[in-house]
């Protein structure tokens, strides 16, 4: 299947989207928006594809290809399954790719962040967590199991540790636009404790 038989629905959500859902929706589209509109995007994700309507209803493009874990959830009719070693798409099929809390769901975070790389045809969108103290890994396996029962999906706790993925952008071949951290996706007062180990960052191929 290629990138251009694949377009979202329409951008319409299908539940009411969580505090954390529309902070990140937000803070997102400030980074995205001055950049667009994009011809495409990829979202891959674990959960319901709140994030891909969300970037067609926000006008960051209007073409928004999905790429879903086999295991999880019920998919569209329009998604590309993946199966955790390589997706079933070209390379650089996407001028915007991206992984929104995705990542650490990953068998191998490392692996799966250089597959999304290779789709990527220009810019690099991740949200996801990170780490230097066992305290702190606590605090997001915590929040992370509790996410996980409301969406019934399950993760495999592969947080990012002291920004070892930020070496994979530059093995390949791209370069940080910006990088939020700390950032406070969560609503208050819980954002008091999680913006530290959440980040949001763009890359732009080199």
């Amino acid at each position: 299947m290629s990138a251009n038989q694949v377009r979202a629905p329409a951008p319409l959500f299908a539940r009411r989207l969580s505090p954390h859902e529309i902070n990140t929706l937000k803070l997102c589209n400030q980074l995205l928006k001055p950049l667009s509109p994009f011809n495409n995007a990829l979202e891959f994700s674990n959960g319901d594809e709140w994030f891909g309507q969300g970037l067609l209803q926000n006008g960051i493009t209007d073409d928004v290809a999905m790429l879903r874990w086999r295991q999880h959830h019920p998919v569209s009719r329009n998604a590309i399954l993946y199966n955790g070693r390589m997706a079933p798409l070209p390379n650089q099929s996407f001028e915007l790719t991206c992984a929104v809390d995705v990542l650490h769901h990953s068998k191998d975070p490392k692996e799966t962040l250089w597959d999304i790389l290779r789709l990527t045809q220009r810019y690099c969108l991740i949200k996801d967590y990170t780490y230097s103290h066992l305290p702190s890994w606590f605090l997001i396996a915590l929040e992370d199991m509790r996410g996980n029962r409301k969406l019934q999906t399950n993760s495999t706790l592969h947080y990012q540790h002291k920004w070892e993925w930020l070496k994979i952008f530059d093995k390949a071949g791209f370069k940080l636009i910006e990088l939020k951290h700390p950032v406070g996706c969560d609503g208050w007062p819980k954002r008091l404790l999680t913006k530290r180990v959440q980040f949001i960052g763009l890359w732009e191929r080199k």
